[in-house]
């Protein structure tokens, strides 16, 4: 993911509607979307190329990260003392980290983890300990998901 900085890809009520449509069907065929949004399947499959060369969208599976062994999942909160870079490049290596955000307020970094067992979140997280500058890890135990989406442009278009 990019800096928040960068300027928006311009688009419009129909990529919208497109975004919308992949969102609840990423295996929709150009010819259902097109019936969709009243174009024809060359001018969507255009459309669809745009919105991912852009970076604007992305095609992704969305794995059970329990059905593959993975049956501890965490927050780790990081306050860090120096530049983030050692930070940035471990969690660039680490598979466990699903997403890693820099945020304003009591932590510089949070992330989410992935591990197999307790044992793997404590040598992930002495990954993160061990770095010199890392002040202080905060680790928060997910007991249970309430709700996992990406964001969704329903209601929005």
């Amino acid at each position: 993911m990019d800096s928040l900085d960068e300027e928006p890809l311009r688009i419009d009520a129909v990529d919208r509607e497109l975004i919308v449509a992949l969102q609840e069907d990423g295996r929709a065929s150009y010819a259902k979307l097109a019936s969709r949004v009243r174009l024809s399947p060359a001018a969507v499959r255009n459309r669809v190329s745009r919105l991912i060369d852009s970076g604007t969208i992305k095609v992704l599976v969305n794995a059970d990260p329990v059905k593959l062994g993975y049956r501890t999942a965490a927050l780790i909160g990081l306050r860090c003392q120096r530049s983030l870079d050692a930070v940035t490049q471990l969690v660039e290596k680490l598979d466990e980290v699903n997403y890693a955000v820099v945020v304003a307020g009591r932590f510089d970094l949070v992330l989410e983890v992935v591990c197999t067992d307790t044992d793997h979140l404590l040598e992930v997280t002495n990954e993160f300990r061990a770095i010199d500058g890392v002040t202080d890890v905060e680790v928060t135990v997910v007991l249970k998901y309430l709700k996992v989406e990406q964001m969704s442009l329903r209601g929005l278009v």
